[in-house]
């Protein structure tokens, strides 16, 4: 009935429309003045299910919520053929990382799980816990750099490094 190629497009579209729904439902109402309020009352331009979705998400991974509609966002370049694997690949790797070390950042610096969400109180508390705050300060500079280089091909450091002389 369908091709393969109107299957993948189909799928890559639906993924963006995704990727859209958890954007807009991530994105205060406040964006849009006295307005966005008036328009959408329920606090949430997606409606009930877009606070849901923005209150797990939020819980979740904490200020690093906006990087899933972004994930998303690349799946379906990726599906459509829009994108190549090489770069796609490239891109789901920074953004999981990323991922997983805003809130680890967030936790180490603020030790707010509102902040952090519960993956970054998973993995900040116990990491200060075990090397103090400093260290996990180290550990998760390290992990950054690394994850530029591996996906950016950009060493931070060096720049750095650059400036000051």
């Amino acid at each position: 009935m369908l091709s393969e190629d109107q299957r993948r497009e189909i799928a890559a579209v639906a993924l963006l429309a995704v990727a859209l729904l958890f954007f807009l439902s991530l994105l205060p109402v406040t964006v849009l003045g006295g307005a966005g309020e008036e328009w959408f009352p329920s606090g949430n331009m997606i409606g009930v299910l877009g606070g849901t979705l923005q209150g797990l998400l939020v819980a979740f991974v904490g200020m690093s919520a906006v990087l899933v509609p972004i994930l998303l966002a690349v799946a379906g370049l990726r599906a459509g053929d829009w994108l190549s694997p090489d770069r796609s690949l490239r891109l789901v790797v920074l953004f999981t990382g990323l991922l997983f070390l805003i809130p680890l950042f967030a936790w180490i610096t603020t030790e707010s799980s509102a902040v952090a969400g519960w993956l970054g109180t998973s993995l900040g508390s116990p990491l200060v816990g075990l090397v103090g705050e400093l260290g996990a300060l180290l550990i998760t500079g390290v992990l950054f750099v690394a994850l530029s280089v591996a996906t950016l091909s950009w060493n931070p450091l060096r720049s750095v490094g650059r400036g000051v002389r």
